[in-house]
């Protein structure tokens, strides 16, 4: 299947709405962007792009070099909030998992991953290796 017009749109605003993520970041913590972020549900969208397409393209713009600079955040964390930010504007059910781990020498690890209807995006089972110590929006349980 070729590349549309839907993929270098999606493409072109992923990269600026990246582009953003330090001014974004400046003077608010992670949780109150990521509560920003959110947008509950509704129909699914209005582009003809399925999820796991949509991701593929939000990953690899998250990868362009430009995006290594400094000054934005690190490679799975920026992936993290783009996919939220994209997929969640797109009306799918999305959740962002932040998770710590130590490392052999005590030295804790960070890692960030989304999810889709419970179902992890572009990787394999986070949770085998990190403890999720934040997740947005907070998974609703029976009572």
């Amino acid at each position: 299947m070729g590349t549309s017009l839907s993929d270098y749109l999606l493409a072109v605003r992923t990269g600026a709405w990246v582009l953003s993520l330090p001014i974004r970041l400046r003077g608010r913590n992670l949780q109150r962007l990521v509560e920003s972020l959110h947008r509950p549900a509704g129909p699914a969208s209005q582009t003809p792009l399925d999820p796991g397409r949509a991701a593929r393209i939000v990953a690899r713009v998250c990868r362009l070099r430009l995006f290594d600079l400094p000054l934005f955040p690190g490679t799975c964390l920026r992936r993290s909030l783009a996919l939220y930010h994209v997929l969640g504007r797109m009306g799918h059910p999305v959740a962002i998992h932040i998770g710590v781990r130590k490392d052999s020498g005590e030295r804790f690890e960070g890692h960030s991953w989304v999810t889709l209807e419970e179902k992890t995006l572009l990787e394999t089972n986070p949770l085998e290796r990190f403890r999720a110590i934040f997740t947005y929006p907070r998974a609703q349980r029976p009572c």
